[in-house]
C-alpha cells in the first residue's frame, strides 16, 4: 500500500510539474517575438522570400544586399533586445522608417559575423506591427543576416528553471521505475540537466556532422513533399529513411514556431533518442555488474563522458543508431540470462537497417550469436521453429532495406563517396584498427575529422 501511494504522489508531482512547464512555455513563446514576410531585396528591385537565418552565396559585382522584415511587438512580454548577425557589416537599420542610430546601446561588433552584436531598440518599437529594413555591407565570399529578439530574463529564467526541475524529476522517477538505485537515478537525473542546459546554448549547427545541405535537407525534402527523394537529391539523402521520416514529422510540428523552432524540435527529437541510448546502456552495466560501488563509477563514466553530452542533441540518424543498437544488444543480453526479450531484440535490430546500412552489422552479430548459442546449449531442435522465424525476418527485412535502396539510387551503398574531400579517408591499415591513443582521448572531447591532431 505505501509503494502504490508513492506513485500516486509522484505521478500527482509529476502531473503538476507538467502543467508548470505547460504554462512557462506558453510565456515563453509568446514573448519569443517572431519575424514574418522576410524578403531579400534583389537588385532589379522584385523581392524573394527568404528565412532567418538567412545565408548564400555573394552574387558578383555587388558590394551590398538589403532584407525586410515585419514583427509583431506586444507592450507586456514583447522583446525589445535584438541579436543580429551580419554577414559582413550592418550598415543602416530603420525601423518604421527611422534610421536607428548604431553608435550607442551596442554590445558587440556591427561587423562581428560570426557571432553578431546584441542592441536594445525599445525606443524605436512600437505595439503591434513594426517594419524592419536591414542594409548588409558584403565583402565577397558568402552573404548572411541572422535576427533573434532576445526574451526578458525573469520569463526565460521561469522557462528553464520549470523545464529543468521537469526534466529532473521525470529522469529520477523513471530510473526508480527500473529499479535503479538512488544514486545511479540522482546521477542520471544530473546527466539530463547537464544536456538539457547543452541543447539550450548550443546552435543547431555546432559539433556536428554533414547537417547543412545534408541531414536537414533530406528532411525537410520530406516535410515538403511527402515522399523520400533520391539518393543523390542531397549530400546524405542515401541512407535508409526510417530516422528522416520520424524527424521530418517533428520539423514540421516545430514549423508552428519557424524555422529556428524546427530546427530546435530536432535537436529535442535528438535528446530523446539519446536518452533511449543511454537508458540502454545503464540497463546493461545493470546487468553484468553485481557491485554498486563499480557500477556507479561506470554509470559516472557514460553519463558524464563529453563525448556522449555532444552527440545527445546532434541533427542526424546516428543517435537513433545508437538506441536502436543499443536496444538490440541489450534485449539479446536479457535473452540470454532469462529466456526473455528476443523478439525486442529482433525489432530493434530490423530498425538499425531502416536507420543506417551499417544496421546489418548488428543483425549479423546477434543472428550468429543466437546460432551458435543452440547449438553449444544443444537446443536447436527446440528452437528450429524460432530459429527459421528469425531467419525469415531478418531475409525479408535486409531484402526489404536493399529494395528501397536500389529503387532511389543507380549507384553503390554510399552514393557519395566519389565526392568525398581526400582530407577524410582514412587508410586501410591494421594500425587503424589496432591502436587506441588513451591520451588523445582524454585530452579532446570533441573529435573533428577536418584534423587529425583531434582523432
Amino acid at each position: 500500500m505505501r509503494v502504490n501511494r508513492d506513485i500516486r504522489l509522484n505521478v500527482a508531482l509529476f502531473g503538476f510539474l507538467t502543467l508548470l512547464l505547460t504554462l512557462a512555455s506558453s510565456l515563453y513563446f509568446s514573448a519569443h517575438s517572431k519575424f514574418s514576410n522576410i524578403n531579400f531585396h534583389l537588385e532589379q528591385g522584385s523581392l524573394q522570400p527568404i528565412e532567418f537565418p538567412y545565408k548564400a552565396n555573394t552574387s558578383n559585382g555587388y558590394k551590398s544586399f538589403t532584407v525586410s522584415a515585419s514583427i509583431e511587438h506586444g507592450d507586456v512580454l514583447g522583446s525589445t533586445t535584438f541579436t543580429i548577425v551580419p554577414d559582413d557589416c550592418l550598415a543602416q537599420l530603420l525601423i518604421n522608417g527611422q534610421d536607428v542610430d548604431l553608435s550607442t546601446k551596442i554590445s558587440g561588433s556591427l561587423c562581428d559575423y560570426q557571432n553578431g552584436f546584441r542592441i536594445d531598440l525599445s525606443r524605436y518599437l512600437q505595439s503591434g506591427k513594426n517594419e524592419f529594413l536591414f542594409h548588409i555591407k558584403d565583402h565577397g565570399g558568402k552573404r548572411a543576416l541572422d535576427v533573434r529578439p532576445e526574451i526578458a530574463p525573469i520569463i526565460t529564467y521561469f522557462f528553464i528553471g520549470t523545464l529543468l526541475l521537469w526534466v529532473a524529476f521525470g529522469s529520477f522517477f523513471v530510473m526508480r521505475q527500473l529499479s535503479f538505485s538512488y544514486t545511479i537515478a540522482l546521477l542520471f537525473a544530473i546527466g539530463m540537466i547537464i544536456r538539457i542546459v547543452y541543447m539550450l546554448e548550443t546552435p543547431w549547427n555546432v559539433r556536428t556532422y554533414d547537417v547543412v545541405g545534408g541531414h536537414i535537407n533530406y528532411i525537410a525534402y520530406i516535410a515538403t513533399h511527402g515522399a523520400i527523394p533520391e539518393a543523390k537529391t542531397c549530400w546524405t539523402c542515401y541512407h535508409p529513411p526510417l530516422y528522416y521520416v520520424i524527424a521530418a514529422g517533428v520539423y514540421k510540428v516545430g514549423l508552428l514556431f519557424g524555422k529556428m523552432g524546427a530546427l530546435g524540435a530536432l535537436q529535442v527529437l535528438s535528446l530523446i533518442f539519446s536518452s533511449g541510448f543511454l537508458i540502454m546502456l545503464l540497463l546493461i552495466l545493470k546487468s553484468f555488474i553485481r557491485n554498486h560501488g563499480i557500477l556507479v563509477v561506470a554509470s559516472i563514466v557514460i553519463i558524464f563522458i563529453p563525448s556522449m553530452v555532444f552527440h545527445s542533441i546532434r541533427i542526424g540518424n546516428d543517435v537513433l543508431l545508437y538506441f536502436t543498437y543499443s536496444g538490440a544488444l541489450y534485449f539479446y543480453l536479457k535473452w540470454l540470462k532469462t529466456s526473455k526479450g528476443l523478439w525486442a531484440s529482433t525489432l530493434f535490430a530490423i530498425a538499425s537497417v531502416f536507420v543506417k546500412s551499417n544496421g546489418v552489422l548488428i543483425m549479423g552479430i546477434l543472428g550468429i550469436s543466437f546460432l551458435i548459442r543452440v547449438l553449444m546449449d544443444n537446443t536447436w531442435r527446440s528452437q528450429l521453429k524460432t530459429m527459421l522465424v528469425i531467419i525469415t525476418i531478418y531475409a525479408v527485412a535486409l531484402g526489404a532495406a536493399i529494395g528501397v535502396h536500389m529503387a532511389r539510387s543507380d549507384g553503390g551503398l554510399v552514393s557519395n563517396k566519389n565526392a568525398l574531400n581526400s582530407q577524410l579517408f582514412v587508410p586501410n591499415a591494421a594500425f587503424n584498427y589496432i591502436y587506441f591513443d588513451t591520451k588523445l582521448a582524454l585530452q579532446e572531447p570533441f573529435s573533428d575529422p577536418w584534423h587529425d591532431g583531434k582523432g
